[in-house]
């Protein structure tokens, strides 16, 4: 028997958490029989040896993993026996209430509090003050506004001015603190930042060939916010050109902008079709965005213009890791890696910034499984920390 520790959380809010016995195989997710009822998926998990098998995987003591389905992100950890973590609130009042014990122990007053706590008054007048403490915090503890979170998990102040949250997600970045494995520098030594050539800003300003070089640059180097602004300015100014789209599109998936990338695909596709990074984007757009459906009709249109372009695959494999489905997204990733030396330089830059930095692949991050792929298709995998 083993003990798996389940987090469901909406937007950042936890809004289910247990601890589950595993004994016999159970079910969490779209089944009648789930323990664990949420939409978008259906996991199986059993207890072997001692070990919780998780999709695939083996999950030791202390072992955690996630599963991301649109908004809704699922987290597991297979618990020491001795260690049960919860994070509700009061979830340490036994371990309080003994320190009181101890403390009224040592001073020589427990016969005044024992008299304080008997007393039928007083009680019902320390319970009346902790249930409204507990009711106080339970309103501002988990709606606080964090400056350090997206607005997308700021829920209270997107219904206050009405206003939809600019961004829906996660920004791309390293996790290589927590997977163990150093993707950033192997992603950063294969990525090239352009030279920036702007002209003298006394002769006029920037023009649009010192923009275009500046977000490129900017884009490059990681810095999204920078290229943002340029990406804006260049669409303001020069509107015919899809280039600008295309890039102010990634841009804003890197931001965690899906709602604003979604629109801009769709631009693009208006103007241009057949373009394969519209097509292959606006399906991850769509599963990001918890619209899983739509993704699927949106892959299948994908594959039927680019039937054998690698890129289908990657996106094929982004949208695969964001509804949990780690072994279909390593094969789409095999596919798409035995091709990778004959696509273009931008487009192998773009993958492997993917496989470094997109959120989707956070868990594939810390799977040995993918580190061995690399090694396997193209001999160049990010090494242990």
């Amino acid at each position: 028997m083993a003990r798996l520790h389940c987090i469901l959380s909406l937007h950042g809010q936890v809004i289910e958490e247990r601890v589950i016995l595993i004994r016999d195989p159970v079910r969490i997710g779209e089944h009648p029989d789930a323990v664990v009822g949420f939409p978008g998926a259906d996991v199986l998990i059993s207890c072997v040896d001692g070990d919780i098998c998780w999709r695939g995987r083996r999950l030791r003591e202390g072992d955690r993993a996630a599963l991301e389905v649109g908004n809704l992100l699922v987290e597991v950890e297979h618990l020491w026996p001795e260690r049960i973590r919860y994070s509700r609130p009061f979830g340490g009042v036994d371990f309080a209430f003994g320190l009181l014990l101890l403390g009224v122990m040592v001073t020589g007053l427990w016969v005044d509090t024992f008299n304080r706590v008997t007393e039928v008054n007083t009680r019902g007048h320390y319970l009346a003050e902790i249930g409204e403490y507990r009711e106080e915090f339970s309103k501002k503890r988990a709606w606080l506004a964090d400056p350090t979170r997206s607005s997308a998990v700021q829920a209270t102040e997107s219904e206050e001015s009405n206003e939809k949250p600019v961004w829906d997600g996660p920004q791309s970045g390293s996790d290589d603190y927590r997977t163990g494995f150093s993707y950033y520098s192997w992603y950063r030594a294969a990525i090239d930042v352009p030279a920036v050539t702007a002209r003298d800003l006394r002769q006029g300003g920037l023009t649009l060939v010192d923009h275009a070089s500046l977000a490129e640059s900017a884009y490059a180097a990681d810095n999204y916010v920078a290229a943002l602004a340029h990406f804006h300015w260049l669409v303001e100014n020069s509107p015919g050109d899809t280039r600008w789209l295309e890039g102010i599109a990634g841009v804003q998936n890197r931001l965690g902008m899906h709602r604003l990338a979604l629109a801009n695909w769709d631009r693009l596709l208006m103007v241009e079709p057949h373009n394969i990074l519209a097509l292959a984007k606006r399906p991850v757009t769509l599963a990001r965005l918890g619209q899983l459906d739509a993704a699927g009709d949106a892959l299948g249109d994908l594959h039927e213009i680019h039937p054998n372009h690698p890129y289908s695959d990657q996106a094929t494999a982004l949208v695969n890791a964001i509804q949990g489905l780690e072994l279909e997204a390593l094969g789409a990733l095999w596919s798409v890696m035995e091709e990778y030396g004959a696509l273009p330089i931008k487009m192998r830059a773009e993958i492997r910034r993917d496989i470094a930095l997109d959120p989707a692949f956070s868990i594939l991050r810390a799977d040995p499984r993918l580190r061995q792929l690399l090694d396997e298709c193209i001999q160049d995998a990010p090494r242990p920390i």
